[in-house]
């Protein structure tokens, strides 16, 4: 049976919240701890606003000084556009992406600890510890970051020629916007890789059967617990697709501050990264999915298993036209049916999202390469 809700956390489960809240940082795996300090606050509001006036004071002096306090022209203008959307991109993450780690951490608290067994909290602790180094050392962020960028970089050099680094005076806006998207994506990336994290505890279930439900699996605490946690990183998945979605709002600026419509940093770069980012946390959720379902199935299955021998039984006896043994094979019947369709689970909307987000912003970039 269940364990009871726990009235309080207990030492371990605390010991278990703090590693997970280190593993989450501020903002899914990223860490503001300057934005921390001057604002001396965590949440997504004060965090925002502290990176809005730290970036809008470093993006007013780099396009005044690269265009030598003028209105920007050419590549300067264009730039204009990209720093300005780099800030305001990052702080609506910050937004979003705050509040959804809290309730991350919310729902392993009060919905998935309270029911789970010390083995189960024992073996995510462990699988989570097992975790490749490169999470540590944050070497894949970097590279991924530092190879986007300069991918970034290439796709609009066409946007902000003729500027160089020999220019007078130095253009300190292109530095700027390397240095911003450097930073953006790296922290997107360090979200992306954090998110896995649910896996841990769908494929770790295998050790809860104890817990679940015979006549209805699907509805016993834990898996509605961990459901709960696959659909909360599914919804932030989905409110990040229209935060990247909004860099088609470049295309809108009046006059030079436009990038133009055909523009390979809009069309090609970020659907790909779009793609892949919004792509590996969908298939997490869907990973998640069809790992607990094969859990429950099997538990189903190794219930359902004797009922199905005594039906055997009985259909093969000498009394098999009783109504004695009707009576009791009907009875096995709808027990063996009630066992198998309570441990049915899955999302059938979910599951048709999470397919369907990552392919929405690559098929634009297409269709604009093919026929715009």
């Amino acid at each position: 049976m269940p364990s009871p809700r726990k009235q309080e956390d207990s030492a371990a489960d605390r010991q278990f919240l703090a590693a997970f809240e280190t593993r989450l940082g501020t903002v899914m795996g990223v860490r503001l701890t300057l934005l921390e300090r001057l604002v001396r606050s965590r949440d997504a509001v004060p965090l925002a606003s502290a990176w809005l006036v730290l970036y809008g004071a470093a993006f007013a002096f780099a396009a005044w000084w690269s265009s030598r306090g003028a209105v920007p022209e050419d590549g300067h203008a264009r730039l204009f556009s990209l720093n300005l959307w780099n800030g305001l991109h990052f702080a609506v993450l910050i937004l979003i992406t705050r509040p959804a780690t809290l309730r991350l951490l919310d729902v392993i608290r009060r919905d998935i600890l309270p029911f789970a067994s010390d083995d189960y909290a024992a073996t995510v602790r462990a699988k989570l510890a097992a975790q490749p180094a490169f999470l540590l050392f944050q070497l894949v962020p970097y590279s991924v970051a530092a190879l986007t960028a300069a991918m970034a970089l290439w796709n609009i050099r066409e946007e902000i020629e003729p500027l160089s680094w020999d220019a007078t005076p130095f253009p300190l806006d292109l530095l700027m916007w390397i240095g911003g998207s450097f930073y953006i994506y790296f922290a997107s990336m360090r979200a992306v890789m954090t998110a896995t994290f649910t896996r841990v505890f769908a494929v770790s279930l295998d050790r809860e059967r104890a817990s679940l439900y015979p006549l209805g699996a699907a509805d016993s605490p834990i898996v509605e617990g961990l459901a709960k946690l696959n659909r909360t990183m599914l919804a932030y998945w989905a409110m990040a697709f229209p935060v990247l979605l909004s860099a088609m709002l470049l295309l809108l600026p009046p006059g030079r501050f436009a990038l133009s419509p055909g523009s390979p940093y809009l069309f090609v770069l970020i659907p790909v990264a779009v793609f892949f980012s919004l792509g590996v946390g969908t298939l997490v959720y869907l990973g998640n999915e069809s790992a607990i379902r094969a859990v429950l199935r099997r538990y189903a299955v190794e219930r359902a298993e004797p009922l199905q021998r005594q039906i055997d039984v009985l259909l093969q006896g000498p009394d098999v036209a009783s109504e004695a043994t009707d009576a009791r094979v009907e009875r096995l019947v709808r027990l063996h049916d009630r066992i198998l369709a309570g441990s049915r689970y899955g999302s059938r909307v979910g599951t048709i999202v999470s397919i369907a987000l990552p392919l929405v912003f690559p098929a634009i970039g297409l269709i604009e390469r093919l026929f715009g």
